[in-house]
């Protein structure tokens, strides 16, 4: 049975986050042996890990004067767990990941979900650690990004291109798929009547997300129909968030922006929206939400980040980032189409999804790339692939 150890950032509920745990409950479905290591502790997915039967092991946070600590521990437990290989999860998880591999003599891979539009406007601490990737990148058996674009910006500052390789996030498409039942119960529970077009914008509150940028849009598509109405669900998006509710105040947008804050029931809530959104300002790479909408039959607009375009496809409407003006028109134009084109929108977009993104391929193609690094691995790990 290979041995897979991987070294994660955290368990949040980041579009990281949660593709890294459908993809271990693939992969050890399929005879993977897993260990999981987060750095930033338990987190909220940690659980639903241990469910499944994957042993996780919760360090106590990261900062960098924990690193040598952190470094120390993760290379005791991985040791200890004796792994084929090491797979990095985001970016602090890579960093962790090479030392650890390169101790113990086994292969690292890198998986990477970040783009690099507004690298300037990242914390000065991220920045260094993407430097000190960048001088490492060239030694790991492998870098997956999850988007093209990702890839290409971090081409662009340095990283190597010789091990680079592109495989998009995945989506469980029995999990997340259209429920005509489910959406009548969802509308009636927040209130919905037929004529209202709810739309729904899942992501933590971070300036990356750009939620002012959301909220100006919704103003001006109340301005043209007062039927629209919009959910935000995410970390810190609830009435406690002073910001939020300041602004939503200020635009007088109140009766139509509803706050949901953090949720687990996430595919419960899909099928009760017409439509999901980002507003995201920079740094998107492949977002989540958006192949978890459209697996659910529920077209999607997105500004024009990462490999958003590309997910879409025709099946949405892709828009420029800090553009309310553009978000809210994207909006309309979906709004105002005829039920037989909508429709047709809405097959297009799971079926665009259940094609090319399907949990079980993304998942093959993961180990495809584990079985050609240890191949290329000399010494008694490369027999094991």
């Amino acid at each position: 049975m290979l041995k897979i150890a991987f070294i994660t950032t955290g368990l949040d509920t980041g579009g990281a986050e949660v593709f890294l745990i459908d993809l271990l409950k693939n992969l050890k479905a399929s005879g993977i042996d897993p260990l999981v290591v987060s750095l930033t502790g338990k987190g909220l997915l940690h659980d639903e890990l241990v469910e499944f039967g994957v042993p996780v092991v919760a360090l106590e946070g990261y900062s960098p004067l924990m690193l040598p600590l952190l470094k120390h521990r993760a290379l005791q437990e991985v040791r200890r767990f004796g792994p084929d290989l090491v797979q990095g999860w985001m970016y602090h998880g890579n960093y962790i990941a090479s030392d650890v591999g390169t101790r113990l003599g086994v292969p690292v891979a890198w998986s990477v979900h970040h783009s690099l539009s507004g690298l300037r406007q990242e914390k000065k601490s991220l920045r260094l650690l993407i430097h000190l990737l960048r001088k490492r990148s060239g030694k790991a058996t492998f870098v997956q990004y999850c988007s093209h674009v990702s890839k290409y910006h971090h081409e662009r500052i340095g990283f190597a291109t010789h091990n680079s390789r592109v495989i998009p996030n995945g989506f469980d498409c029995n999990k997340f798929a259209p429920d005509p039942p489910q959406r009548a119960t969802v509308r009636r529970q927040l209130g919905l009547s037929d004529e209202h077009f709810a739309i729904a914008h899942i992501a933590r509150y971070h300036p990356v997300k750009d939620h002012a940028n959301l909220l100006h849009a919704v103003k001006r598509a109340l301005a043209v129909d007062d039927r629209f109405r919009c959910y935000l669900i995410g970390d810190q998006v609830d009435d406690d968030n002073a910001e939020l509710v300041a602004l939503r105040r200020e635009l007088g947008i109140e009766h139509a922006v509803h706050f949901l804050g953090l949720r687990k029931d996430v595919d419960r809530l899909l099928p009760g929206f017409d439509l999901v959104t980002t507003s995201s300002a920079w740094g998107e790479a492949f977002p989540i939400v958006l192949g978890e909408a459209m697996a659910c039959g529920i077209p999607c607009t997105a500004t024009d980040l990462g490999d958003c375009r590309y997910l879409i496809d025709d099946t949405g409407l892709v828009v420029p980032p800090r553009d309310p003006a553009a978000l809210s028109a994207a909006w309309l134009e979906l709004q105002q189409e005829a039920p037989e084109v909508r429709e047709e929108r809405c097959r297009a977009a799971r079926r665009r999804i259940v094609e090319n993104f399907s949990i079980d391929a993304v998942s093959a193609r993961f180990k495809a790339l584990y079985e050609e690094a240890l191949r290329s691995t000399p010494g008694p790990f490369a027999t094991r692939a």
